[in-house]
């Protein structure tokens, strides 16, 4: 029997207090199999949908008693979020329009359909699972990775040097229609294709990273001020190459000067061509130095006769003074003593299945808002430093939470 409103509403709140990623999954399993659940995330996710508005009404807004049939105000909805997908605009008129309908649901649905408008269920439990149960409501940004290291060993005679920005990955498509911007993980960028379409790109994929000062104004900026980020695009390959989903086999050297090209018509503030230097493989350590010493968190190091994979590969590797990872949030634990009430620690996953508990690198503040708020960590991927990358993960000396990395659904 198909699942109602009446059942989903109690549902998603479970999964919203839940504290345990398994036990989100299991929850989880019961909204996918279920029709009603599969469309409330295809609304919520799918980047085939864009409703250009924010929602007018805060999600606890008191509407008053219930009036209309909850199902038949749910179809109502679907065709007014179909309209929104529609009309590409944001009015006066359609603002309205969508406050004077949201202000009929009851609570508690109107939660989650501020919510789903909003494009965030914010259940804490990340895009892997999302993808995993919901096939299809994201999609799969498959891009190069490099392999982390601390030190460099065997090169080619030559590479190409580039700085390690602290920021966010981020893939610029823009095809024959329009222009779509998405993190690594899926999810797309709205109000940054806002900024960058006015910049007319030619028809391409470009793989970039988003940049303002650092990394903490650089997240901030992609939510509240996209406008004052810049994207720094360091690759690029064809239409037609990305649509097949294998990358490329033209070298970078060759795909460095095409993006160059690409990039030269190209008159706007926001979009720049990255530093990338091609140079004997001895200087390596010293303009690593260098870049230490200017501020960057690292140096990118590439082959230049290497193809564009979709995975990560050998070609590229990312050069850091810290032994730093990204790992999956499973559990939150409470603290004691100081930290009564807040959070004592995380139990990460490391892609080998090992786990173990991170409780150090937290802020006090951060302890109480992820307890308060536990599926602002719940199920995503954050960096974790270990002092020695001799030492066996499960055996790391006191391993000392970084950041969330909400760009980062592989961990």
């Amino acid at each position: 029997m198909m699942m109602k409103w009446k059942t989903l509403a109690p549902q998603l709140e479970k999964i919203e207090r839940t504290r345990t990623l398994s036990q989100k999954e299991q929850l989880l399993r019961q909204v996918a199999s279920d029709p009603l659940g599969r469309e409330v995330f295809k609304y919520t996710y799918s980047p085939k949908l864009r409703y250009y508005i924010k929602s007018p009404l805060p999600e606890n807004y008191e509407s008053g008693k219930e009036r209309l049939d909850v199902e038949r105000l749910w179809r109502l909805y679907t065709q007014l979020l179909e309209e929104l997908a529609r009309i590409r605009v944001r009015t006066i008129q359609i603002v309205t329009k969508v406050r004077q309908f949201l202000s009929q649901v009851p609570q508690p649905y109107l939660k989650w359909w501020v919510r789903i408008l909003n494009r965030d269920l914010r259940l804490g439990v990340g895009e892997v699972l999302i993808k995993k149960y919901f096939p299809g409501v994201l999609p799969d940004i498959e891009v190069m990775k490099a392999y982390l290291v601390t030190q460099v060993k065997k090169l080619p005679p030559q590479v190409y040097i580039e700085p390690k920005y602290d920021g966010v990955r981020l893939i610029l498509i823009q095809d024959e229609d329009s222009l779509r911007v998405y993190t690594r993980n899926g999810r797309r960028q709205e109000q940054l294709e806002d900024v960058l379409e006015k910049c007319g790109l030619p028809l391409g994929v470009y793989d970039s990273e988003g940049f303002l000062k650092d990394w903490n104004t650089t997240t901030s900026a992609l939510v509240k001020e996209p406008h004052k980020l810049v994207i720094y695009v360091f690759d690029y390959i064809s239409l037609e190459d990305y649509r097949r989903g294998k990358g490329t086999s033209l070298p970078l050297k060759r795909r460095k000067k095409l993006l160059a090209e690409k990039l030269k018509g190209v008159r706007c503030r926001s979009v720049r061509l990255a530093e990338s230097y091609l140079i004997d493989s001895t200087d390596v350590n010293r303009m690593y130095e260098r870049f230490i010493k200017t501020g960057y968190e690292g140096a990118m190091i590439k082959d230049p006769d290497s193809p564009y994979v979709p995975y990560r590969s050998t070609y590229w590797l990312k050069l850091k003074e810290r032994d730093v990872d990204v790992y999956r949030v499973i559990e939150v634990l409470p603290g004691t003593g100081k930290y009564q009430n807040a959070l004592g620690a995380i139990v990460v996953r490391a892609k080998d299945g090992t786990t173990f508990r991170v409780g150090s690198g937290f802020t006090d503040r951060q302890r109480v808002e992820f307890w308060r708020n536990p599926n602002e960590i719940l199920g995503r991927c954050v960096e974790v430093a270990l002092f020695t990358s001799a030492q066996k993960m499960s055996k790391a000396p006191f391993p000392t939470f970084i950041r969330l990395r909400p760009d980062v659904s592989s961990c």
